[in-house]
């Protein structure tokens, strides 16, 4: 599956609720960008064509018609001030557990960060607390076996692809965790700003490049890891890792299209869309863990 009409329609979503509300623009102005965005967005539209990369093109159209280069700036400083003090609380929490159940609930916080995404048109942004997580069950967690090939050694090289800016708080937590299991990390994150998404701007006001061994920069500020745009050393690091943590929809999509970037990849993700719900067979909403196969 590459696009079909209900995710390009998705994406026109999405883009008019941006010029609505995170632009200064009159209704005539903000109807001629929209015009704007979906003409260029629709000449792309194709069996051929990469959801993310539709997602990228109209995304590059608004940031031009908005004159900014990171229009989600002021939300997601607002959400990481506000996660900062929950994120330390949960952290505090996990230093406390052991083993799997310390695995597990730094597994279910690095979900429920996927929740802190103000682009995602059909779900209500929700920043979460330690009460909160501890009510999350995964509805699918694939990514639980991997704690005894990580205790064992099995697994040393990860690679983890950055998703929500405020959601790379709560990463920080399993990231850590990964840490006290013996792996190497690799950190990749996007260099300019697509939608909400972690930049490198953002990481450099956290403390997520102290915790991994490399920080790359995709030097892109595409959707997703898009071959055609991220750096030789990105795609070097995909191929050597031993497992890719891949975080958000876009990237689990981008890399169920494109099995050859990398092997092993897992994608921790809230399920933001009725297709992805049909297609992993779980509520609209719920949170997973899951191994990402071909699409058919």
């Amino acid at each position: 599956m590459k696009v079909r009409p209900t995710c390009a329609a998705c994406i026109l979503l999405s883009r008019s609720r941006e010029l609505e509300r995170l632009g200064d623009l009159n209704l005539e102005d903000a109807l001629a960008g929209f015009r704007m965005i979906a003409e260029v967005t629709g000449a792309y539209i194709g069996p051929d064509i990469e959801l993310s990369l539709l997602s990228t093109i109209s995304f590059r159209k608004l940031k031009t018609i908005l004159g900014e280069k990171d229009p989600y700036r002021g939300l997601k400083e607002e959400g990481m001030k506000k996660a900062k003090r929950f994120v330390d609380e949960i952290r505090s929490f996990v230093k406390r557990l052991e083993g799997r159940e310390k695995f597990h609930f730094a597994l279910k916080t690095a979900a429920a960060g996927n929740a802190a995404d103000y682009a995602k048109p059909y779900l209500d942004t929700y920043i979460h607390t330690l009460d909160s997580i501890r009510k999350i069950e995964l509805r699918i967690n694939e990514v639980e076996p991997l704690y005894d090939k990580l205790e064992d050694g099995e697994i040393r090289n990860v690679v983890y692809v950055l998703d929500g800016a405020v959601e790379a708080l709560y990463d920080s937590i399993f990231i850590e965790v990964l840490n006290e299991l013996g792996a190497s990390i690799t950190l990749i994150v996007k260099s300019d700003a697509f939608e909400d998404d972690a930049t490198i701007s953002d990481i450099s006001k956290t403390n997520l490049a102290s915790l991994v061994d490399e920080v790359l920069e995709t030097g892109s500020d595409a959707g997703s890891l898009i071959p055609d745009e991220v750096t030789s050393e990105v795609l070097a690091a995909l191929k050597e890792a031993d497992i890719v943590i891949a975080k958000g929809s876009l990237n689990y999509l981008h890399f169920a299209n494109n099995t050859d970037l990398a092997k092993n990849v897992y994608s921790i993700m809230r399920v933001p869309c009725k297709f992805l719900s049909r297609l992993l067979n779980t509520p609209l909403g719920s949170y997973v863990a899951v191994r990402v196969r071909p699409l058919q």
